[in-house]
């Protein structure tokens, strides 16, 4: 990994679209292990996506942040340009929607296509399903667990639910 971040400028030239992690700082031994993700999806693109890189542990992208107006961290950004600006693509993955690596790999080459065919509109609302969807798995699975549980009966008269074998949670 190099330590190139003291700015977004020094990204190279040349990419239909950049890709670029800030790190929480908080796990580093889970950040080096996505960092190294990201490089790998990166380079089987060969010149079409860049994905920026440094050593998680050192805080040279604090000025990262800063160029891009980012204040939270982590964060993953997604641009059409190595100097987002006014008309480029820029999207900001958060949260919980980078905390599970495989379901982010699983998402972002559709949201990177879409960067890189100019799609502005349907990158942003494809990265925005993805984030929604992040946020509500935990609720399906649980809901899911529930209803396994229980008898749903519909009729004229309503909806009735009853506990199979005696309880809504599973033991």
């Amino acid at each position: 990994m190099e330590d190139w971040g003291l700015n977004i400028g020094s990204a190279p030239s040349g990419y239909d679209a950049y890709c670029f992690y800030i790190p929480s700082g908080t796990d580093i031994e889970y950040e080096t292990r996505l960092v190294s993700r990201l490089e790998e999806f990166g380079e089987k693109t060969g010149n079409v996506i860049y994905v920026a890189s440094w050593n998680v542990g050192v805080q040279t992208y604090i000025k990262l942040m800063e160029s891009l107006g980012i204040k939270e961290r982590p964060a993953l950004v997604l641009t059409s340009s190595r100097r987002p600006r006014k008309g480029s693509i820029k999207i900001i993955l958060r949260g919980k929607a980078l905390r599970n690596t495989d379901l982010l790999m699983e998402n972002l080459p559709p949201i990177l296509d879409l960067i890189v065919m100019g799609d502005k509109k349907e990158a942003i609302k494809k990265a925005m399903k993805f984030e929604r969807s992040v946020k509500l798995r935990p609720l399906v699975k649980g809901l899911d667990s529930i209803m396994r549980n229980v008898k749903l009966t519909i009729s004229w008269n309503g909806i009735t639910v009853e506990p199979i074998k005696g309880s809504l949670y599973p033991s």
